[in-house]
């Protein structure tokens, strides 16, 4: 079936543009009446549309736009500044949002949505070291972005020596021209053992002299020595060239109250995890942080709190609901992730951590799932239609300095970039 509409643009009146959908194939062909400039024709390139059955969201976002403006007589001001700005993509958001990548199917898969994610306006993008490279796909993103952070949440340090993380770090700083910001963690004990063979059970020495080598490395001038012997990591080394900026945002990932003071001792900020909720970053990992700091005689208040956490959106809210109910089970089995299972616990809800490790294991997940208190789903996840995710983002405002999105699948949802359809709707309605 073919449809056409006709809609006045932003770029004035008389200016048409005619978007003719065809539904039921692969394709949303775009065809313009007039000449537009240059940036405006490639941001509605019809070969970056895909099969979803509904329009291309920045399309949309046009859309939307046009109707605004439908009935103004005079060209905006900025009509020279190309696409973005007609729909005022490049705003300061009021929450800072960033999203958190690396489980695609493919690196070009990641670059697509990350290029898409900075027009929508999402603050910051992070990847992950999990099933592929952290750093490697953060390179891919800033090769596609321009305005956004890009970072690392997290590499795993027991994957990698702190002189490498550090030059690495420098690298992709350069790359992005002050862009990067690195995020260092222990990773997953479980997977650590499986995947290397490395006991992280203990991980507080090697946690502070990796995370003092990684920032005296992202630093260091040309010539400067770096020197450090810890019981861990030592290091003798200078640097060959200038950093590209005076320094690197090193955050150190953290939930239990040993590492959490550790890294206000030794870092830039405190990672915080998903399943974090407003009180738990508040209440225990900030004031813990802060005297990590005061204790060596760093300042408290220049420590930065990102926080992580999982986004359950559905316009039916219950599914949302299940589909978080699902996720949060899942951390307990087939590989148990004790960091999450330590904030349930600090947070007193000891008896489902206890439940769910008990079931899980033994493929009881419909069960398991009944189990989860509602209050876990609403305090510790964002999980809803819309509006109800909207105003769970709200909360964190004031307590986080970015909410770092993770998305959690909904089920028979498209794939690739389709699926992200109400992800950046989310963060478009945030970023106002």
């Amino acid at each position: 079936m073919t449809s056409i509409l006709e809609t006045k643009s932003p770029w004035g009146i008389g200016t048409v543009y005619r978007l003719t959908y065809i539904f039921g194939q692969e394709r949303v062909a775009v065809e313009l009446t007039q000449t537009l400039d240059d940036d405006s024709r490639s941001a509605i390139d019809p070969k970056r549309i895909w099969p979803s059955g509904s329009c291309y969201y920045p399309i949309k976002r046009y859309l939307n736009a046009s109707k605004k403006l439908n009935n103004r007589d005079t060209v905006p001001a900025d009509s020279a500044n190309g696409f973005a700005s007609k729909l005022d993509c490049n705003r300061e958001p009021q929450m800072k949002v960033g999203m958190m990548l690396g489980f695609e199917d493919s690196i070009k898969t990641i670059a697509t949505i990350a290029s898409e994610a900075e027009r929508a306006g999402m603050h910051s993008l992070y990847t992950v070291d999990a099933g592929r490279s952290a750093t490697v796909t953060a390179a891919a993103v800033i090769t596609v972005t321009s305005k956004a952070k890009v970072g690392t949440y997290i590499v795993n340090a027991y994957a990698r020596e702190p002189w490498m993380t550090g030059i690495e770090a420098r690298d992709l700083n350069e790359l992005s021209e002050g862009r990067f910001v690195l995020g260092v963690g222990t990773g997953n004990l479980h997977f650590n053992d499986l995947y290397m063979g490395i006991d992280s059970s203990k991980p507080l020495t090697k946690m502070r002299d990796f995370m003092t080598i990684v920032c005296s490395v992202v630093s260091g001038k040309a010539k400067e020595p770096v020197r450090y012997q810890g019981k861990a990591h030592r290091i003798r080394w200078r640097a060959t060239w200038e950093p590209a900026t005076a320094s690197v945002p090193v955050y150190l990932s953290a939930s239990g109250p040993k590492m959490v003071r550790l890294a206000g001792e030794v870092s830039d900020g405190v990672g915080v995890g998903i399943m974090s909720s407003v009180a738990f970053v508040r209440d225990i990992v900030q004031p813990n942080a802060r005297r990590g700091a005061e204790a060596v005689g760093r300042d408290p208040d220049a420590l930065a709190f990102p926080v992580a956490a999982t986004v359950s959106i559905n316009n039916d809210s219950e599914l949302a609901r299940d589909a978080s109910r699902a996720s949060i089970c899942k951390l307990f089995h087939p590989i148990p992730h004790p960091y999450y299972d330590s904030q349930l616990r600090q947070l007193g809800y000891d008896e489902f951590a206890d439940q769910a490790a008990q079931l899980m294991p033994q493929g009881r997940l419909r069960e398991a799932m009944g189990l989860v208190p509602e209050e876990v789903i609403d305090t510790m996840t964002i999980t809803g239609n819309l509006d109800e995710c909207t105003a769970r983002i709200r909360e964190y405002e004031g307590v986080a300095d970015e909410l770092i999105l993770a998305r959690t699948a909904q089920r028979g949802e498209a794939h690739g970039m389709a699926a992200y359809e109400d992800l950046l709707q989310l963060v478009d309605r945030v970023s106002r």
